[in-house]
């Protein structure tokens, strides 16, 4: 697969840089501003440089050059690849714009050939996240024997639906993919891209959780987990271990003392699956006032917060969410449930667009 590259910028080899990748439309620039903020406010100090890659699925003009005004006071640049082009590789399945609100979700599985081939480890976040700490430390992390680190999904992992779908080992883990160190050395010595597009073809119609799904299956005994502090997901910061472990099913997880440790020094915050929590909507959110603290030095401030008023419907599931009954809600209701009503759900879906596309 051959994909054109952009022009870059060039850099001293001496330097200690960190090189990351987010990835996102023209709706979602506005967050992505937030988490390039407290990104490059939480670890300029520990890098020489911080090189910026956007993954752009049709960002305009006028956004990226809002989004090129953050960097100037930090010693960063930024870079946006156009990802329109993965489009036209053959062999990528129409289902995938078709199953998703966004193609930019699978943007990431193609960073090799997007990135230069002189880069050979990148770090990339989703951008619907806040950056509170240094990647220093994960940054030296060896990860030459592996494909790439990051942490147990909490969501999913505990999911023997997910893993018999995939033909995962029962005893295996299963990841979130929207915080990947990667090795693109290994990524590009073992083919991985052409790994991931066999895969999209053949499981197109299965696909549940998207790339994330492909990375797992794919990549599966290659990936080192790291500390849940890089990656401490919405139902983690509201809720207590106990809780979270009981709905979903997380037998095989972090230890207590690890989760702990994540929940009061993150790292990296996801605000992910639980929209109503996301703090620029709920304003009752843990993180809300950290937040609003990055927004603020972002020009997107007025477009974050224009439409962040709870409805008296959102506000009672936010109460209920830390209640004793909606512990008993979600002992009902096991994730494990709600995976496989959701599998249902989308399979019929797809269904109907390949009927559509047959008559």
């Amino acid at each position: 697969m051959k994909i054109i590259l952009s022009t870059f910028y060039i850099i001293n080899v001496g330097d200690f840089i960190l090189n990351v990748v987010f990835a996102s439309d023209n709706n979602y620039v506005p967050y992505l501003s937030v988490c390039m903020i407290s990104l490059l406010d939480n670890n300029s100090k520990d890098f020489d440089k911080i090189n910026i890659f956007i993954l752009d699925d049709n960002i305009s003009n006028d956004n990226k050059n809002k989004l090129e005004s953050i960097v100037e006071n930090y010693n960063a640049n930024i870079n946006f690849i156009n990802v329109n082009v993965i489009e036209k590789v053959e062999g990528i399945p129409p289902i995938i714009r078709d199953n998703v609100s966004s193609f930019t979700t699978y943007s990431r599985l193609f960073i090799p050939s997007l990135l230069p081939k002189s880069i050979d480890k990148v770090l990339y976040l989703d951008c619907d996240s806040l950056i509170c700490g240094s990647f220093k430390e994960l940054w030296d992390l060896d990860i030459k024997n592996y494909s790439c680190a990051t942490v147990y999904d909490q969501y999913t992992t505990g999911s023997k639906f997910i893993k018999e779908l995939f033909n995962l080992n029962q005893d295996g883990d299963y990841y979130n993919a929207g915080f990947l160190l990667i090795n693109l050395e290994y990524w590009r010595k073992n083919n991985i891209e052409s790994k991931f597009l066999n895969f999209l073809v053949e499981n197109k119609s299965k696909l549940l959780w998207h790339d994330q799904d492909v990375i797992n299956a794919v990549l599966k005994d290659t990936i080192l987990p790291v500390d849940l502090k890089y990656n401490l997901m919405s139902c983690l910061h509201e809720l207590s271990f106990d809780s979270v472990r009981k709905w979903q099913a997380l037998w095989k997880f972090y230890d207590k003392d690890v989760v702990k440790n994540a929940q009061k020094n993150p790292v990296f915050l996801h605000f992910a699956c639980i929209p109503f929590l996301r703090p620029w909507i709920n304003s009752n959110s843990k993180y809300y006032e950290l937040y609003k603290k990055y927004a603020s030095l972002s020009p997107f401030y007025n477009v974050i917060f224009k439409n962040n008023d709870f409805s008296n419907y959102e506000l009672f599931r936010y109460k209920i969410y830390n209640s004793f009954l909606m512990g008993l809600i979600l002992s009902i209701l096991p994730m494990n449930f709600c995976i496989k009503m959701k599998y249902n759900r989308q399979s019929k879906e797809y269904k109907k667009i390949m009927e559509s596309r047959n008559n």
